[in-house]
């Protein structure tokens, strides 16, 4: 159970490592083409334009992040408790 805890953990620290260094690749990746300052902004327009269906697709993203259930809660604060003695 402590090990399936840790991974969990892992797991969760590996996709917040993720999602930071995505759109910073992205960026550098989108920068460093010929042409690639021009595509930036079009593609800043295009998101402009649409900013509504934008903000929808974040917010539905975020609601439908997977979160750490009350069990799972319960389980990490036992196991943390349990290695304290």
């Amino acid at each position: 159970m402590k090990e399936k805890a840790e991974t969990e953990e892992v797991d969760s620290d590996a996709t917040a490592q993720a999602l930071i260094q995505t759109p910073v690749a992205l960026l550098g990746a989108l920068l460093a083409t010929p042409g690639g300052a021009a595509t930036g902004l079009s593609v800043a327009r295009a998101l402009g334009r649409n900013w509504p269906l934008v903000l929808l697709l974040v917010l539905s993203g975020a609601l439908f992040w997977p979160a750490q259930t009350a069990e799972a809660a319960f389980a990490a604060e036992e196991l943390d408790v349990h290695g304290a003695e």
